[in-house]
């Protein structure tokens, strides 16, 4: 059995107001939060992948005439990137490059940190 809660840690950044008479668009908003959170999961979890769709995002692949670099969870940087990612998609408004960058510099070692801009990643 899975339990999920969404929590408002600071109900500004749901944009809706904060009277007790937005009661009910903020809790719909975080009942939308929670339903994309768990979509996000079950589209994502290992039994609805086929056979070694894992292990292949490493390799290499291109999309027409761009080779593409491959996805290793391995290394520490697409670890970060992974968890930001998680950590930011909730938000109702979606994501974006920059907030990805400002997200994953932390983790960065620091004479990385400076190199790391939304124009690099993106």
């Amino acid at each position: 059995m899975l339990r999920a809660e969404a929590i408002a840690h600071n109900i500004k950044e749901l944009r809706c107001g904060r009277s007790l008479e937005k009661l009910s668009i903020m809790l719909a908003k975080l009942q939308h939060m929670a339903i994309d959170f768990l979509n996000a999961m079950q589209a994502a979890h290992v039994t609805f992948l086929p056979d070694g769709v894992l292990d292949s995002l490493i390799e290499p692949t291109e999309r027409g005439n761009r080779r593409l670099s491959g996805v290793d969870l391995q290394k520490p940087r697409m670890r970060s990137v992974a968890e930001a990612i998680l950590h930011l998609a909730p938000n109702p408004d979606g994501l974006t490059v920059q907030e990805l960058a400002d997200e994953v510099r932390p983790s960065l070692p620091e004479v990385a940190r400076d190199a790391y801009t939304a124009p690099t990643i993106s």
